[in-house]
């Protein structure tokens, strides 16, 4: 007779952080809070652009933010001095941040006095889309210091992205970056994403920013 062995199953994190962004999701729901998930490489430009916005934002939105890093307070702190709340999310190591974490930072925070929670992921273009965290819309960034065909190296965050932000965009023409270019290589990954130019230099962008994701209140 055929010796029969109990088979053991292990299942991966990956429904367990579903069911923690489903968490997250209803929670959100509950509190009429818009949660965007802003995912780019580092450097790109995201914790200077999010400071843009909580300034273009301070009168008609209640804004606050999930600042997302590997290690360091930094970017959390010059959030801070924009004076709109923000609280810091360490990953100690993983290169995106998961529900669970995120879900215990939207504890943390007013969710009864905000209109916005904007999530600064961890500077990354792969990890980060490829982990719901219970967002509104996941936005991906790139700056012109990048290169034009950043969306067909790195895909899935640019078909997933439901709008894809521009940045730096006041060093156009002190770089080699052609813009339109930027936009044929999006579209043949994502054909209705709008792409928004901004620099949070000059202000360029921001008020569209801002617009667009006004129309993304639940």
């Amino acid at each position: 007779m055929t010796r029969q062995q109990e088979v053991k199953v292990l299942k991966g994190l990956r429904g367990e952080n579903e069911k923690w962004a489903a968490a997250t999701r209803e929670l959100l729901r509950q509190h009429n809070v818009t949660m965007i998930n802003l995912i780019g490489g580092p450097g790109c430009g995201k914790t200077a652009l999010l400071c843009r916005l909580a300034e273009h934002l301070g009168g008609s939105a209640r804004v606050a933010v999930l600042e997302g890093d590997v290690e360091t307070t930094y970017d959390a702190r010059r959030i801070a001095e924009t004076g709109i709340p923000v609280r810091q999310l360490l990953t100690g190591g993983a290169c995106h941040l998961e529900a669970r974490l995120v879900h215990a930072g939207l504890q943390e925070l007013p969710l009864a006095d905000l209109d916005f929670v904007f999530v600064e992921n961890v500077g990354n273009l792969v990890c980060p889309a490829e982990f719901d965290i219970g967002e509104r819309a996941k936005v991906a960034v790139v700056s012109v210091t990048e290169g034009e065909d950043k969306p067909e190296k790195y895909p899935l965050v640019f078909r997933l992205a439901g709008a894809v932000i521009l940045t730096k965009a006041d060093l156009l023409p002190h770089v080699p970056f052609d813009a339109p270019s930027l936009e044929r290589h999006l579209r043949k990954v994502n054909s209705t994403a709008p792409l928004l130019i901004t620099s949070a230099l000059t202000g360029q962008g921001v008020r569209e920013t801002a617009d667009c994701f006004g129309g993304w209140r639940t």
